[in-house]
């Protein structure tokens, strides 16, 4: 996320930014926070700002909720979308990773292209599927993608990706505070200090009890 900042901008403000959509949207922070660096680094060349290829993201992730793809189909989808926009072209592994992931997106582009689904493998082989061709198509479809993503349920995955997202979120601002950092600290140095301890002890209780073990035998 430090990578996406713009001039002047604080890493706080758009971390909440990308946490939040990540929570709307109900996919992994991580995955999201990936995706939206790459997309808005494609975007900067298109000029579309910051808040535009965040709304891309959010967009991309939701038709990934609607679809109902698995987390390991959805990481691996955000990353072919966002690696298609940063290369310049929608072509090759990253055409054909999206076309049996995210079928539903191939329908908006051949709408954004006035061709047919049948026809896009033909234009993504000549490289003329492009990063504002991909962005228009999600922005074109916002309303047709919130429409269907309202109609969709929390399922147990996306609520553990909410969940993990919050928690985050709470570390993050518990370890701006340099005080509360600090315990954190010493808690976690107290707790090594047990671990090891009870390590040592449970070493000297198995050479014990071989010991015995041995001399019975």
């Amino acid at each position: 996320i430090r990578l996406a900042l713009e001039p002047n901008q604080d890493i706080n403000d758009l971390f909440g930014q990308v946490a939040e959509s990540a929570k709307r949207s109900r996919q992994p922070l991580e995955a999201t926070a990936t995706a939206f660096f790459r997309i808005q680094q494609a975007s900067k060349q298109l000029g579309i700002d910051q808040e535009t290829a965040l709304g891309a993201t959010e967009l991309f992730n939701k038709l990934l909720t609607v679809q109902g793809v698995s987390m390991h189909e959805a990481r691996s989808a955000l990353l072919q979308f966002s690696q298609a926009l940063q290369s310049g072209r929608f072509q090759g592994d990253e055409f054909r990773a999206i076309s049996e992931i995210l079928p539903q997106i191939l329908d908006f582009i051949a709408e954004a292209t006035g061709r047919s689904t049948q026809e896009l493998r033909e234009l993504a082989r000549q490289g003329k599927i492009t990063p504002r061709v991909m962005l228009n198509a999600l922005g074109g479809n916002a309303k047709e993608i919130e429409r269907l993503f309202a109609k969709t349920n929390v399922t147990i995955t996306q609520g553990f990706n909410i969940l993990s997202t919050e928690i985050s979120k709470t570390f993050r601002n518990l370890m701006q505070n340099q005080s509360t950092a600090e315990m954190i600290a010493k808690i976690f140095g107290g707790l090594e200090v047990v671990i090891k301890s009870f390590i040592k002890i449970l070493e000297v209780a198995i050479v014990a009890v071989n010991f015995v073990l041995n001399t019975l035998l």
